[in-house]
């Protein structure tokens, strides 16, 4: 067997068992070498510079950097130490020994010092560390603790040495200074001591300071200088117990100092060898410098050299040192003639780097790329390749007894004949041969069984096609090669879609798997059969597109008939030649027999009454709700799509119903009721026949297209005339201040705002009157309405006029002085001077208007580019920090460390890809029609509601035993019980099986309804009465206006109204005979009740088939074990990230306040960012005892929370200065502001606000009240400075000696005090919106009204009475106050009436508007604790507000909502962005998608080394001496380790075949020889 092993390791198929199971990297532990190690593994000391040794003929320099004992780089040459060549040596380290140590840049900036702690703190952390268990972040997090508490410390706990601030020494980077005395030097105390270390210190520069006076000054900057060899005596002394402290577990402090120097392999650093001479890598040139410097050093030191000359040697070596690791660290002085040398940092770093451009990514064999082109004729899971390319990919083919004659004729064939073969390698031995040299005859007489032929590709073979970039998973699947002359790749049109390709000059890669696993694999999983849905929502991606569409649309049109013969030539076209096709019988019988287009599709849909596609659909076309919006949907004009078992009955195809995008097009009932095989069939029969028939048919665009009728032409220079005038009308009321503002605009803007408006809306009305007056045939606007390509707005701007241009929202801005171009006026704002382009591409554009045009087309292009980076790094990060979730069997989803990240996918655990309604698993209605459909018998009696909620819950019943509920104490409870304490991970199984309950009896309830209307309007079989006669003849009238009302669009509309609608007028009814009437309504009744029992009904085989085809579908839809949700998360939500706008705004309803949307609100989002660009607080308010929440209320509390300082509400501040007597401020308040807007404040609180201010709290400020709204302010000390230190004193508060002086830096402080409100709520704005509860308020209203009305009624009868009761001794008068009494009571009543009737009728269409409260600015919890505001409905759009104040499951909430409010119009699954929530936040914080963030959830070296900031993780993890399990999927593809997600995540066991005798314990050595005198014992006892 391990000679079989032995082989099969160059052997290029895969053997699919193996026994000897492969050794794989189980983990990576990280470490820094010692210098013991380096001289271990080193074979040579290198002590010469030179690479050659010219005397002996050019051949490598012994000791040089060379040498071959270190391996060898050229072909021929032979390693010293091994003696093997090139292709099998591995190479050999070096070393060169330092005279005196240097630093190593990796870990310069992380040298560290003894450790500054007491014994107890020590003993904590110590403990602390222990407790951690491996686990790397917490330990990371500890040391972090430690080196803070360490910095604070000032003197040593074991020697009381001082320690001061230890740091690079300037921008010069590799010297260390020690200030140690920084906190004495900076310490303003007056009796300060020096220590008697600063004495000794300072003595030592006596010397110096005789000679040079200057010194002095100079003194307090004075460092010690920790050289190389002071550190390392340092980092010797630390004890073991203080490296655990420092985070060091195998790691020796005096490893991160250069003693030896590794020198690699020669052959990582090759010579190119060239005439004569050689041209060598950088870090042979490297090590060569170091040797040097080396050299040099040694030579100074040994001749005594003077200390300043050391010293520059010294720093020298350690700057060539620094340059062979890091070539770019900073402040470095750069190589010999700019040229940027590559260290070993440079080598991984980087998009090209070792990490991600050699080791995540590599180069393939087996592939190939070349433009691509359409062929509808190709099935959609097909490829057309180059005969070219299949001579060159092949597919190693073992030889057995059934395919070997092909073999051998394929061997014969020989490289260049098709289909042949290029090579065969022979089972005996391990070598190949290459046909193209051998004697193929031979070759192919001698093979065998077990030989393996690389043949040629050929038809039916599996590739896998791609094109970049490649976005997601469906941007690479797998296809059928079909090999076919001429030199592009050739793909059905319906695929392009997924790979977002397009034939304008685009180029694909193909991809040949090698072994049958990976066929296999590919056929499965990537084919694109079965990718034919998206995993983003579970869309149809893979559909109709273009000419397709437009030809369908055409096709299906109700004046498209066909003869018989032409009817079978066009199916006959477009179906398989082995399928048997049933002609159906025609629409149209006499004169002539003909076919309608929509039968075509009823026959695409189901050749023959054999085949079981049966498609059941009701969708609306595109254009549905355009027309006669009143009208019942069976009346619209052919744009509703009805199908039943196959059968076309109405409607036109159109990109709704066979495009992509649509859960209700053909194609996806196709796919999710009958399986991928009938979706791919029914796609490559629409490609062959629209192809065929737009090819036959024709479909061009000309120039007569786009002319525009003469009637346009005047219609557009009205509506332009007048617009313009309305512009101008604008201007002069804005000059003459007349013009109303908006809300949050000046003048200005206003303006602007207005004559937007108005001059967006001319395109929009011209394409209304474009759209009616060009015909039904033009090309353009076939393609528009279809949806195969542009929308009326192409076809308005190709004919009418272009509109007003658009640049990032607003108008052209002006390019000179006052003016946009110099073609206009000066200060002119007529709209062509602003952008507006009155003419069409038709007519042809003036110079200006053509400049505009490619000004708002420039920035579309800008933004485009921008935005391609943007989200491509965004993808990016989101890719790496998901991509190791999968779904395991415990249904939870987990990372590779296996952290849970949630308990159940997305809640309920269903698949986004299998969604049937939107984000749901079922669509009840469709189902529910087509089961109806394919299941009814007019024999089968309908049930009755009892019987329908039986058979139901006899169903329903065994499912919901299967999810009982449970207490904590595993009590059973009620299935029904609704508690918030007993929720568990059942609960989105039992809403959907609710959901089946309510639609079903739903069902049933509508049909009891449809039976009362029945009785209600079905006519009695009652005698021929007049009565009866007028009531008939008065319902077909109203029959008749009702049909007419609705004026008839098209031909084919035209006829079907006059069918459908009863005779007009009277008279020809009248002529009916009486019996006839009377008969007609004898027969009517039983019949109307018959036809109606027959049809709407539920019967028991229907309602059974749809309970358990619901059941089954959700049962499908649960998502597998093993699933990479993560990595298709992150790709569902980062490629359609590509096609949102960049700088987006969009206005929360009110003008100013914009809210960042598009890509920068996302990278807020996922950032995780403290600090967002436009944070904004919605506030709901309380509601009043009325339910109402009204505007006044809403100002209120805008009052209380907008910041507002002391300027906004003072009218005057006033220096009141007298020689005789006390000056003082004078501060008169605006009380009209205040009740203007409504604040909650007094003076009082005004008074406290100023004494609170922090400059002026020491300032002991004097108020005095003056009338109602003055404040008399007085001051007799100095105000405090903003600024700090000595300085501000001398400045500042010396100044203000003088009484005026004070007052004055008063005045200018006190305006900016923050009287009320929050201060980082900058501002609010209140808003009013449609109130949900509109009904419920105006049905109090109403009452209260009522009762009001009442009680002044009751008060007018006891008014009136009483009136009465005074004057009866008075008849005269009685009578006059009576009268007065009645006619005011007669008054009161109609006033009441008259004043309700009409305020209350205009509601019931309008609803009552409430009001929120809109912040910007920070301040949740203040916002929430604000009077007047609902706190449980308040949030803001800050993820990390939310967090710090309503915690982490309202962040997780937040994060969700918000990326949810981003990515509406992209219709994104929610389980997604859930996903990525619970990344951000299962660790309890919430962690952006970041450097930062993604170092904190997972600690895996390679993975993050692998992303960003590779040196820098490396060298942390040699430090800390990590260990990588190499468990997640970056780490496992750069080690080349199968990864443990998807068909990874599973291992077959294989059955071993033994017997029932071999079964049992196996004897063991030492328990066994222990267990037999333990066992004399014990029996001994007993």
């Amino acid at each position: 067997m391990p000679v079989a092993t032995e082989v099969a390791s160059q052997w290029p198929g895969k053997e699919q068992v193996v026994n000897d199971v492969p050794k794989v990297i189980k983990e990576l532990q990280f470490g820094v070498l010692s210098d013991q190690d380096i001289i271990n593994q080193s074979q040579v000391e290198l002590a010469d510079r030179r690479l050659f040794d010219l005397d002996k003929g050019r051949s490598y320099a012994e000791y040089g950097p060379l040498d071959r004992r270190m391996g060898v780089s050229g072909k021929r040459d032979i390693c010293a130490t091994c003696g093997e060549q090139l292709q099998t040596c591995n190479g050999h380290f070096g070393h060169v020994r330092l005279v005196l140590p240097a630093f190593h840049v990796g870990y310069f900036k992380k040298d560290c010092s003894c450790i500054l702690l007491s014994e107890v703190d020590r003993r904590k952390f110590i403990g602390a560390l222990r407790r951690t268990q491996n686990d790397s972040l917490r330990q990371a997090a500890i040391a972090r603790k430690v080196a803070d508490q360490c910095r604070k410390t000032k003197t040593c706990f074991d020697c009381g040495a001082i320690n001061g601030l230890v740091r690079k020494a300037g921008t010069y980077s590799l010297k260390i200074s020690h200030d140690r005395f920084k906190s004495y030097n900076s310490s303003t105390a007056q009796k300060k001591v020096p220590p008697p270390e600063k004495v000794e210190y300072d003595a030592s520069f006596e010397y110096a300071r005789r000679s040079n006076t200057e010194l002095d000054k100079h003194l307090k900057k004075a460092m010690d200088d920790l050289n190389p060899l002071r550190v390392l005596k340092l980092f010797r002394r630390i004890r073991q117990s203080d490296r655990e402290l420092l985070g060091l577990r195998s790691a020796k402090p005096e490893s991160f100092l250069w003693l030896y120097i590794p020198a690699p392999p020669v052959c990582i650093r090759p010579s190119v060898g060239q005439d004569a001479s050689s041209t060598e890598d950088d870090i042979t040139a490297k090590l060569g410098d170091i040797v040097a410097a080396n050299t040099a050093l040694t030579e100074a030191i040994d001749k005594g050299a003077p200390v300043q000359s050391v010293i520059e040697h010294w720093d020298y070596l350690s700057l060539q040192l620094a340059m062979y690791i890091n070539s770019d660290v900073p402040g470095l002085a750069k190589g010999e003639f700019g040229k940027q040398i590559r260290g070993f940092v440079q080598r991984l770093k980087g998009k090209q780097g070792r990490f991600r451009g050699n080791l995540s990514g590599k180069r393939v064999d087996f592939s190939g790329r070349t433009v691509i082109s359409p062929d509808p004729n190709l099935n959609i899971d097909e490829v057309a390749v180059p005969e070219l390319v299949a001579k060159n990919m092949t597919y190693p083919e073992v030889v057995n007894e059934i395919n070997i004659e092909k073999l051998r004729k394929r061997v014969r064939n020989g490289t260049k004949v098709w289909p042949g073969a290029n090579y065969v390698w022979k089972k005996e031995g391990d070598f190949r041969i290459f046909l193209k040299f051998g004697k193929p005859e031979h070759v192919a007489k001698d093979l065998k069984e077990g030989d393996i032929v690389e043949r040629h590709l050929q038809d039916g073979d599996v590739v896998l096609f791609n094109r970049q970039p490649s976005l997601h998973k469906l941007s690479i699947l797998s296809h059928f090669v079909k090999v076919r002359p001429h030199r592009t790749f050739r793909l059905n049109e319906c695929v392009c879609n997924p790979y977002n390709a397009d034939f304008d000059g685009d180029e694909m890669n193909l991809h040949v798997p090698q072994t049958e696993e990976a066929r296999t694999e590919a056929r499965l999983l990537m084919g694109v059969k079965h990718n034919i849905v998206t995993p983003k929502n579970g869309e149809p991606i893979i559909s109709a597109i273009q000419d397709f569409i437009t030809a369908s649309f055409l096709l299906s049109h109700l004046d498209q008939f066909y003869d018989r013969k032409t009817f079978v030539n066009i199916c006959m076209g477009m179906l398989e030649p082995n399928v048997k096709f049933e002609l159906p019988p025609p629409s149209i019988v006499k004169p002539e027999a003909l076919w309608t287009g929509k039968q075509v599709f009823s026959v695409m849909m189901r050749p023959n009454k054999q085949s079981k596609v049966t498609v059941n659909l009701d969708a609306s076309c595109r254009d549905h709700s355009q027309y006669h919006k009143g009208l019942h949907r069976d009346l619209q004009d052919d744009s509703f799509l009805c199908i039943r078992n196959s059968e076309v009955m109405c409607g036109r195809m159109d990109k709704g119903t066979v495009g992509s995008g649509k859960k209700n097009s053909v194609f996806y009932i196709l796919y999710r009721d009958f399986g991928p095989d009938a979706a791919a069939q029914g796609m490559n029969r629409l490609s062959k026949l629209c192809a065929r028939w737009l090819g036959n048919q024709g479909f061009t665009v000309g120039i007569s297209d786009v002319t525009p009728p003469q009637k346009l032409i005047q219609q557009k220079e009205a509506l332009i005339a007048k617009i313009f005038d309305e512009c101008t009308g604008f201007v002069q009321l804005s000059n003459e201040g007349k013009l109303k503002r908006k809300p949050g605009m000046d003048d200005a803007a206003s303006l602007e705002a207005e004559q937007v408006r108005v001059l967006s809306t001319v395109r929009t009305n011209i394409a209304k009157e474009l759209t009616e007056q060009l015909s039904k045939r033009n090309s353009p606007m076939v393609m528009a309405i279809s949806g195969s390509k542009g929308s009326n707005i192409n076809v308005t701007q190709m004919a009418a006029l272009l509109g007003q241009q658009d640049i990032e929202g607003k108008r052209v801005a002006d390019g000179f002085q006052d003016r946009t171009l110099p073609h206009f006026i000066k200060h002119q704002r007529l709209p062509p001077s602003k952008g507006f382009v009155s003419n069409s591409f038709f007519s042809g554009l003036l110079p200006y208007e053509f400049l505009f045009h490619a000004v708002g087309g420039r920035v579309g292009l800008v933004d485009t580019a921008v935005k391609t980076a943007e989200t491509g790094y965004m993808s990016r990060r989101l890719m790496k920090s998901l991509e190791d979730l999968s779904t395991q069997y415990d249904h939870t989803v987990r990372n590779s460390a296996s952290n849970i990240v949630q308990f159940r996918f997305g809640d309920d655990e269903l698949d986004p890809v299998d969604m049937e309604a939107s984000a749901q698993p079922v669509d009840f209605e469709r189902t529910y029609t087509h089961v109806e459909a394919i299941t009814f018998d007019l024999n089968e009696p309908g049930l009755s509601d009892t019987d329908i909620f039986a058979i139901m819950e006899e169903i329903l019943a065994p499912e919901r035993k299967k999810i009982t509920r449970s207490d904590t104490s595993t009590t059973d409870l009620g299935y029904a019980t609704d508690d918030d304490r007993v929720v568990d991970q059942q609960e989105s199984n039992r809403a959907f099986l609710q959901s089946i309950h309510d639609f079903v009896m739903g069902k049933a309830r509508s049909f009891e309804v449809a039976r009362s209307q029945k009785k209600a309007f079905a006519i009695p079989p009652a005698r021929s009465s007049s009565a009866g006669k007028r009531k008939a003849e008065t319902e077909a009238d109203g029959m008749d206006v009702e049909s007419s009302a609705a004026p008839a669009r098209r031909s084919g509309r035209k006829s079907a109204t006059t069918t459908t609608a009863p005779p007009k007028g009277g008279k020809k009814q009248k002529n009916v005979s009486d019996d006839d009437q009377a008969l007609a309504r004898m027969v009517a009744p039983p019949s109307t009740k018959d036809r109606f029992e027959l049809t709407s009904k539920l019967s028991k085989t229907t309602l059974q088939k749809f309970v358990k085809s619901c059941l089954e579908k959700y049962k499908r839809a649960e998502v597998e074990p093993g699933h990479a949700v993560g990595a298709v998360g992150a790709q569902s939500i980062g490629e359609p990230g590509t096609q949102m706008t960049l700088k987006t705004f969009h206005f929360a309803g009110v003008a100013g306040m914009s809210l960042t949307a598009g890509v920068p609100r996302i990278k807020e989002i996922i950032n995780a960012s403290k600090v967002i660009s436009t944070p904004v607080i919605t506030c709901r308010l309380e509601r009043r005892s009325d339910l109402s929440i009204p505007e006044s209320f809403g100002r209120v509390v805008k009052g209380r929370i907008e910041t507002l300082y002391l300027e906004d509400i003072t009218d005057h501040i006033r220096i009141m200065h007298s020689r005789t007597k006390s000056s003082y401020l004078e501060l008169k308040i605006s009380m009209e502001t205040i009740n203007d807007l409504a604040l909650d404040i007094t003076r009082a609180d005004i008074g406290a606000a100023i004494q609170k201010h922090r400059q002026l709290k020491a300032a002991k400020l004097r108020l005095k009240n003056k009338g109602s709204d003055v404040l008399h302010i007085y001051t007799d000390t100095p105000i405090k400075s903003i600024k700090r230190g000595a300085a501000a004193k001398a400045a500042d508060e010396e100044g203000q000696s003088e009484r005026l002086l004070r007052l004055q830096t008063l005045r200018h402080i006190l305006p900016a005090v923050h009287v009320l409100g929050h201060p980082q709520a900058t501002r609010a704005v209140v808003m009013a919106e449609d109130d949900p509860r509109s009904e419920e308020i105006k049905a109090l209203q109403a009452e209260a009204k009522r009762i009001k009305a009442e009680a002044e009624r009751i008060k007018a009868e006891k008014d009136a009475a009483e009136a009465s009761m005074v004057s009866s001794t008075e008849p005269e008068v009685k009578a006059e106050a009576d009268g007065s009494a009645k006619v005011k009571v007669k008054e009161e009543e109609p006033t009441q009436s008259a004043s309700a009737v009409p305020k209350s009728k205009p509601p019931d269409d309008k609803p009552v508007q409430m009001h929120k409260v809109m912040v910007e600015g920070y301040g949740l919890r203040y916002c929430m604790n604000t009077e007047g505001v609902d706190a449980y409905h308040t949030q803001t759009n800050s993820v990390v507000e939310t967090l710090q104040v309503l915690g982490i499951e309202a962040a997780r909430s937040k994060i969700i909502l918000e990326i949810q409010e981003v990515m509406k119009s992209l219709s994104i699954d929610p389980r997604h962005m859930a996903l990525l929530a619970d990344v951000m936040t299962y660790k309890g914080e919430v962690l952006g998608i970041t450097r930062f963030g993604m170092a904190k959830m997972r600690d895996s070296v390679l993975q993050l080394a692998s992303f960003e900031k590779t040196a820098d993780h490396v060298f942390d993890a040699g430090i800390a001496g990590k260990i990588d399990k190499i468990e997640g999927v970056s780490e496992s593809v750069i080690v080349g380790k199968t990864m443990n997600i998807g068909t990874g995540s599973v291992e077959v066991v294989r059955y071993l075949n033994v017997d029932g005798k071999d079964k049992g314990k196996r004897p063991t050595v030492f328990e066994d020889a222990w267990s037999k005198p333990a066992g004399k014992e014990r029996r001994k006892k007993q």
